[in-house]
């Protein structure tokens, strides 16, 4: 009996794009520089959950 392949991660997309809405624009944000993943989805730097509600981003690593 042959063994299973052993499980792997899912490669992280190389880049991404901020999937904030905006209701003003009446579309996605889009922007690709400083993007990271949140639970909310990707973000920009000035979309962050934490931006948005006008708090200094955790220092927390």
């Amino acid at each position: 009996m042959s063994k299973p392949a052993p499980r792997t991660k899912p490669a992280a997309p190389t880049s991404r794009a901020c999937g904030m809405w905006r209701d003003t624009d009446g579309g996605h944000c889009g922007n690709t520089e400083g993007v990271r993943l949140y639970i909310v989805g990707p973000r920009c730097p000035t979309c962050t959950p934490a931006a948005v509600a006008g708090r200094p981003e955790s220092t927390k690593n």
